[in-house]
């Protein structure tokens, strides 16, 4: 609705801009001499321009003038008013027709809710009654004698059952322990006497290669105490060859013979 308004006074607006420029020009080529000339509607004084700037300034002011006047007048007023009126007459119908229907649609989706929260409420009640009834009976039948009955067989059924199977599990386990123990000590044996007959072959590949080394050594032992047997044999024969050729040197130096063939003269 605004817009409408706004649209009605620009084109009033470019009417009167029209006009303007038409008397202007008209006036130009009547008369090239300045006058002065006042308007009973618009009271204001034209003047005539002596060149193209004084040209626009004027117009520009001849139009200001009587866009002022317009709306200055009477007939802009009601206009304004009427046009501002039926605005707020289409306003206030916009809002009535838009809060009836607002107020319709509100009234559906209540209604809808409340339709569905009943049904939802009396499916809940006929669940809860249904629930109510079936824990009561199981409350009844759990309170009987039968029951009591049951439970107590069921109960030494399962004791007896849970005994059973510890009983088959401990067995089991013994057995399996039995058999493990068993062959520990089969492998225990085998590896023992394994064990045992290398150890034997070792100590025996031992004490060949000990005598056969303590062999060596003897040998070598004895051919060392021969050896030095024979130097010290050796040397006393040796030794002895000296002290006999020595004492058969001094024998010969203090012989008859020698102590007759050295000269003897008075001291």
């Amino acid at each position: 609705m605004r817009t409408g308004i706004r649209l009605i006074i620009y084109f009033c607006f470019g009417l009167l801009i029209f006009n303007g420029l038409s008397n202007l020009h008209a006036q130009i080529r009547k008369n090239d001499k300045p006058y002065k000339t006042k308007n009973k509607k618009t009271k204001y004084v034209k003047t005539k321009p002596n060149d193209s700037a004084s040209i626009r300034r004027a117009y520009v002011s001849d139009s200001v003038a009587a866009v002022r006047a317009y709306r200055e007048s009477k007939h802009y007023r009601d206009s304004t008013a009427k046009a501002i009126a039926t605005k707020s007459r289409l306003q206030q119908r916009t809002r009535e027709n838009r809060a009836d229907s607002i107020k319709d649609a509100r009234q559906r989706v209540l209604d809808s809710v409340a339709l569905t929260r009943k049904s939802r409420t009396d499916s809940i009640h006929v669940v809860q009654k249904h629930r109510t009834d079936s824990l009561a009976r199981i409350a009844k039948y759990k309170a009987s004698k039968r029951y009591a009955d049951s439970t107590a067989l069921a109960h030494r059924e399962h004791a007896d059952s849970i005994k059973t199977v510890q009983t088959h599990f401990r067995d089991s386990i013994t057995a399996a322990r039995k058999h493990v123990m068993d062959s520990a000590k089969t492998v225990r044996k085998h590896v023992m006497d394994s064990v045992k007959v290398v150890r034997t072959k070792h100590m025996d590949s031992i004490k060949l290669v000990r005598k056969t080394k303590t062999d060596s050594l003897n040998k070598i032992k004895t051919d060392k105490e021969k050896l030095a047997k024979a130097a010290e044999k050796k040397k006393l024969d040796a030794q002895k060859l000296k002290l006999e050729i020595k004492f058969k040197h001094k024998r010969e130096a203090w012989s008859n013979d020698v102590m007759l063939k050295k000269p003897w003269s008075p001291i």
